[in-house]
């Protein structure tokens, strides 16, 4: 089922508006960009409009370029291949190398101007793509896949596999949803392919051009067009001309010309001169250049008949509805107007338009179809004669476009706005930054929600070698579950917005250069932290805030290699799934004031390195499932604990360099998984005990005692 509409009209020389937003060039239109990919900047020949570099639209160009992501290569195509648009700019490309696999994406930002007042405005958006034939100072690349994705904005367009000697073209009519599209090209999901590009154009319509009657504004903001056939009937067929373009068609949209079959009933007629003949069609402008040419039935029984090849439309991506256009306005001098009907045929289904009349121009008659499904391969379109007509029939031009859902939506705005602020600190970094931070790919560095829009859920910067100040945005990401921005080289203070996620889980910060005291935090405004390591950084203070702000769901706590002071707060006992702590190499003093036989879920317990006094509590030994302690380098005093023995999964246990003293009374021999003993550096007494050296262990190299 589809919708399909006959407008009838005045062909009109003043509907062009003037399309907005400078481009720096006076010689192309505003708002026209036109990038040589990979190519040189200049003039075109044969439409004057300026072409520009990459450098200023593709994202992150310049470390691309450092890194040698990006090169040129030269483009070979067959010596039968037929002449194309954008011939001189085709024969290079910038190709995109797989030699780091650190970005999901390659994107251009071509900017563009949006007015909120008027909305959504639709834009002509052409790609070319180079043959696989590519070659840089003589030698061909190959060794990689040259099969990748095509995206606009957060769509899915296309799969690109480079063909071994042709180019190829995507024209699609794309719908601004702000002041910018990214146009990204997208690897394999290994990251081992090499994407490739010649050209990239964008062209911006009239407010109401391509504007879908019968279809509401946000259908067609959140739909894009694909076009399969734009046809100038009658135009010029010498094989060395360029095809009919800008400056004949304000939008630089490309007309081709159909061959006229051998033996057919019809004719090419064009008209030589301008008079009466202006921009027609609802929405579209057919421009007057394609407009002065017709085919014409050679006798009142003639029909005309053309075939529209939609496989390989359908072939790139699901097209689920068509969109065709046809004008015919009679444009042949004296001539009395022919009345004609327009079937179609799909396979077995056909449909047929109402008859008409076709006006002497500058009339016209408009036949629009949308929402067209197509079912078979090619579609027929058969223009007849009615049985009064006094002249042949006509047709002048024709456009038939795919129709198929685009995403609408960015990614959250706050979030984007937050991931931002850390951009200046990426600028000596390999990592990914282009486009839209969750679609249609995320970043490698981020896990984004499946909701439309996506919010960011985690940043994963471990060890991407990240510099800067630590920016105070992050208490923006609402969603986030996961921060870890370890092993870099961030400074500053700890960002007090942190205690604000209520979602976070895990947070990592360790191996940086932050400092100074931590934030005071409200009470249990970290109660969903499952792991937090602040490690091996130079932060100071006490802990009494931070552990006011955790509560019983943390497991793994790594506070080691810091500069803090004070006790270790004894409310770390309500910590009950606490199973890791790690606040050893600090400057923590005073004795142990922690009940850790409510710690049951304890495995390992660092303590070393710090100025911890006092006996050591007997209740430590009562945490059942203790594998790892390590308490030297303090100044413990007092016996070694016999209930040591009753830990009888540990396998490592070091208090040397401590204060400890009397006799050791500790039945070893039920330690049976103990492999590594260091009591070293003490004040002990008496004689080894036998029971120190059991069978499981006896032969265990590991075993050290001093």
């Amino acid at each position: 089922m589809y919708w399909a509409v006959i407008f009838s009209g005045v062909l009109l020389s003043n509907l062009i508006l003037s399309p907005v937003l400078s481009q720096s060039t006076v010689a192309s239109p505003e708002g026209f960009i036109s990038i040589s990919c990979g190519g040189l900047s200049g003039v075109d020949p044969i439409t004057s409009l300026q072409w520009i570099t990459d450098e200023s639209h593709l994202q992150s160009f310049q470390s691309l370029s450092q890194e040698k992501v990006i090169i040129t290569a030269d483009v070979n195509y067959n010596e039968s291949s037929p002449s194309l648009p954008n011939g001189e700019q085709l024969k290079t490309a910038l190709v995109f190398l797989p030699i780091q696999m650190t970005r999901s994406k390659f994107c251009y930002n071509l900017p563009i101007a949006f007015n909120a007042t008027e909305g959504s405005r639709n834009y002509l958006l052409r790609v070319m793509f180079p043959s696989q034939n590519l070659t840089v100072n003589g030698t061909a690349l190959s060794g990689y896949a040259t099969r990748f994705y095509l995206t606009v904005d957060s769509t899915y367009i296309t799969t690109i596999e480079l063909l071994p000697s042709m180019p190829q073209t995507i024209e699609l009519v794309v719908s601004s949803m702000d002041n910018r599209f990214y146009v990204c090209l997208v690897p394999l999901e290994d990251k081992s392919s090499m994407p490739a590009i010649s050209t990239l154009e964008l062209r911006p319509f009239n407010p109401d051009s391509y504007g879908r009657t019968g279809q509401s504004k946000e259908k067609q903001q959140s739909s894009y067009l694909m076009l399969v056939d734009r046809l100038d009937f009658g135009g010029i067929l010498d094989t060395e001309s360029a095809p009919l373009r800008y400056p004949a068609d304000p939008f630089d949209r490309i007309w081709l010309s159909p061959r006229i079959p051998e033996g057919a009933q019809f004719e090419a007629y064009n008209r030589t001169e301008d008079a009466n003949l202006g921009y027609g069609g609802d929405s579209v402008y057919f421009p007057s250049a394609v407009m002065r040419s017709i085919w014409r039935g050679r006798n009142l029984s003639s029909t005309i008949n053309f075939d529209v090849y939609v496989k390989r439309a359908k072939a790139r991506r699901p097209l689920p509805t068509f969109w065709f256009q046809m004008l015919y306005s009679n444009v042949v001098s004296g001539a009395v107007n022919p009345h004609q009907s327009v079937r179609q045929i799909d396979g077995d289904l056909a449909s047929v338009w109402s008859p008409f009349e076709v006006p002497i121009t500058p009339g016209f008659v408009q036949i629009m179809s949308l929402d067209q499904v197509i079912g078979s391969d090619s579609l027929t379109i058969t223009i007849e004669p009615n049985g009064t007509t006094e002249a042949p029939v006509l047709i002048n031009a024709a456009e038939i476009h795919g129709e198929f859902a685009a995403v609408a939506v960015r990614t959250s705005k706050v979030d984007v706005d937050a991931v931002r602020k850390l951009y200046p600190n990426f600028a000596s970094s390999s990592v990914d930054t282009a486009g839209d931070p969750c679609l249609p790919v995320p970043w490698g560095w981020l896990v984004c929600s499946i909701e439309l829009p996506p919010t960011i859920t985690q940043i994963n910067l471990t060890g991407e070698g990240v510099a800067g100040v630590l920016p105070s945005v992050f208490g923006a990401l609402s969603q986030l579950t996961i921060l870890d921005l370890s092993e870099n080289n961030f400074d500053g203070y700890f960002p007090d917005s942190l205690g604000g996620i209520r979602t976070l889980r895990e947070l990592n910060l360790g191996h940086n250069k932050l400092h100074g005291e931590l934030p005071l935090f409200s009470a249990k405004s970290l109660d969903n932290l499952v792991m937090l390591s602040l490690s091996s950084n130079m932060f100071r203070g006490t802990l009494d805030s931070l552990m006011e702000a955790l509560d019983e769901s943390i497991q793994n706590l790594d506070l080691s290699n810091n500069k803090f002071v004070g006790a270790v707060p004894w409310n770390i006992e309500v910590l009950e799934n606490l199973e890791t702590l790690d606040m050893s190499n600090n400057q923590l003093s005073s004795e142990l004031a922690v009940n850790f036989s409510k710690l049951r879920n304890l495995k390992n317990l660092n303590l070393s390195l710090n100025n911890l006094n006092g006996t050591l509590p007997d209740s430590i030994w009562n945490s059942r499932n203790l594998q790892f302690v390590d308490l030297s380098n303090n100044k413990f005093v007092g016996p070694v604990p016999g209930n040591i023995e009753l830990l009888e999964n540990l396998e490592n246990l070091d208090m040397s360099n401590n204060q400890l003293s009397s006799e050791l009374e500790v039945n070893f021999s039920k330690l049976r998984n103990l492999k590594t003993l260091n009591l070293s550096l003490n004040k002990l007494k008496g004689t080894v005990p036998d029971s120190i050296w059991p069978d499981s262990i006896y032969n265990n190299r590991n075993l050290q005692f001093v």
